[in-house]
């Protein structure tokens, strides 16, 4: 007999772009910056050099050519969909995109294939690191998307770019010209890490005697988890989740985000979390950590597939967190603690399954992080000399969930400092390691996790936690010759730009400190991938359903 499980992959989209037209007199062509090719950034100008000359010099294509720039890295969907209708109204009869490289990769693809859908041809260039997202969000969103990709690194020379350029010219120009099936005759079957979609109908038959281990088969085979095994997602289990958070199945939590085309309901969302092994007891922790990445703030969609080597860490605070069962004292960020593991693993997954997050895909991190396969522990109250932080971030009756994109724990050690000012220098010195994103990208908040006894030190001192907010951000900075010509391009509050010592954060308020562990000689640092901020959102009480819910 089959058992039926909820398919929680992405669904197909409902109605791909189809290749806009093309003629061989474009006569109008944009060359579109999306803002990798500044010269701060690499030698990528050379790309654009080269296809303007072609357009300009008898090769029958276009001879009117027009640049724009607009860094796409900050688009919402919305957004990007509103700067393809404005290319559209300049009335250009083509558009050349440069460069899909890291994290501004799939907003490019997504303008292209809208542009697309909306008449007007594009053809896009990226790099190695880049073409694979491309190509991914293309194959939902615009099968055959024109896709041209060069194996130059930064750091490479200009007259390096400019050359492979030239070898590709035929192929990038041909994106504006060629005819639509002969493009997706040559772009769209070329292989691509994407995950399959879900089953038309949303359900699975699971039809073996082990249907974890089918279901764990099915969901490799699309490419998607996180390599370890899965737990069945059946009809029971889901349904269980949500009554366990009164949740009905076809309420909205994450808005449309790229590439989906549909929202991410409360079903799907348990769907997730069963698979991860969570059981309904933390549902309501769950669907609030997933309620507070759907904020804007956190910024959800680049987050999903960011280079940056980091988790979405869930910091639970509040006098409920026992009753829920998470670990807040030794080894709460360790192995072994059921809630922990499991909710951090739910949060985790959603952006494989939901997202099609995929590592050499939409997923664009270079290297990694054990950080991505379950990041979550609670607030040590009962060993902290200071009210917790759901009180100090405003709710101080609530258990909340807050939800960061960061790297993983960073180590502090001083064992030796009895002075307050002498540890929270060490402190200091560890959060602004030249490197760190925050070192460049000083926008986000930093999540501090002090170990009791180090903030029983401070507290016997007279140190409250807004003292200790205060000293870390005058204290963890850079001087400013040590950040230039390293990193990242800066992007900080303008009064920054007069600093002698660049802070690794906006202003004190966004250093969150919490009490965490057991005692020891060493407190840990959560450094912020900087694009997002902490969102935190109170865990709703349980409301359970008159009827349990239909999935």
């Amino acid at each position: 007999m089959a058992t039926q499980a909820i398919d929680p992959r992405i669904p197909a989209p409902a109605s791909p772009a189809a290749l806009a037209p093309r003629r061989r007199d474009l006569g109008r062509v944009m060359l579109f910056d999306n803002g990798k090719l500044a010269p701060d950034y690499g030698p990528y100008r050379a790309i654009f050099d080269v296809v303007e000359a072609a357009l300009g010099n008898g090769t029958g294509v276009g001879t009117e050519v027009l640049h724009h720039s607009d860094d796409l890295l900050r688009g919402s969907g919305e957004r990007l969909r509103e700067v393809a209708r404005w290319v559209r109204d300049q009335d250009v009869a083509g558009v050349v995109f440069a460069l899909g490289d890291w994290g501004v990769s799939q907003p490019t693809a997504i303008v292209a294939a809208e542009l697309e859908r909306l008449g007007v041809p594009a053809s896009v260039v990226t790099t190695e690191i880049g073409g694979r997202q491309v190509l991914a969000a293309a194959a939902r969103m615009a099968p055959g998307l024109p896709v041209t990709t060069l194996t130059a690194l930064r750091s490479a020379s200009y007259d390096e770019v400019a050359a492979e350029t030239k070898e590709l010219l035929e192929d990038i120009l041909d994106g504006l010209t060629a005819a639509p099936a002969t493009l997706r005759d040559r772009f769209a079957a070329r292989p691509i890490a994407a995950p399959a979609p879900a089953a038309p109908t949303g359900l699975l038959e699971l039809t073996t005697a082990d249907p974890s281990a089918e279901f764990t088969a099915i969901m490799r085979d699309s490419l998607l988890g996180d390599g370890l095994p899965l737990v069945a997602p059946t009809t029971e289990r889901v349904a269980e989740f949500l009554a366990a958070a009164g949740k009905e199945p076809q309420t909205p939590v994450w808005p449309v985000i790229p590439p989906r085309d549909t929202p991410v309901t409360a079903r799907e969302v348990a769907a997730v979390a069963v698979a991860a092994g969570c059981g309904p007891r933390w549902a309501p922790v769950v669907f609030a950590a997933y309620e507070a990445m759907a904020a804007p703030e956190f910024r959800l969609f680049q987050a999903a597939i960011t280079t940056h080597p980091g988790g979405t860490f869930v910091l639970v605070s509040g006098p409920d967190h026992e009753k829920y069962g998470f670990a807040a004292g030794r080894g709460a960020l360790g192995p072994g603690f059921e809630a922990n593991a499991t909710t951090g693993r739910a949060v985790a997954l959603g952006y494989s399954f939901l997202l099609g997050a995929v590592p050499g895909g939409a997923d664009l991190t270079a290297q990694g992080s054990p950080a991505e396969f379950s990041y979550c522990c609670a607030e040590n109250l009962d060993e902290s000399p200071w009210p917790g932080l759901h009180a100090a971030l405003g709710h101080p009756d609530a258990t909340t969930v807050t939800v960061l994109k960061c790297e993983g724990p960073h180590n502090i050690l001083d064992q030796q400092s009895a002075d307050p000012a002498r540890l929270l220098g060490t402190f200091a010195s560890s959060m602004a390691t030249l490197g760190s994103n925050a070192a460049y990208v000083a926008t986000a908040e930093t999540i501090l996790l002090l170990n009791p006894e180090h903030a029983r030190l401070l507290a016997a001192a007279g140190w409250t936690r807004r003292d200790v907010q205060e000293f870390l951000f005058d204290a963890a900075r850079n001087p400013r010759e040590d950040l230039r010509g390293r990193g990242l391009a800066p992007i900080w509050p303008a009064w920054f730009d007069a600093a002698d010592r660049v802070p690794v954060m906006p202003d004190s308020s966004s250093l969150l400190v919490a009490v965490a562990g057991g005692a020891g000689p060493a407190s840990q640092v959560a450094v912020p991938w900087g694009y997002s901020h902490a969102v935190t959102r109170a865990v709703q009480p349980t409301v359970q359903p008159a009827v349990q819910p239909t999935v």
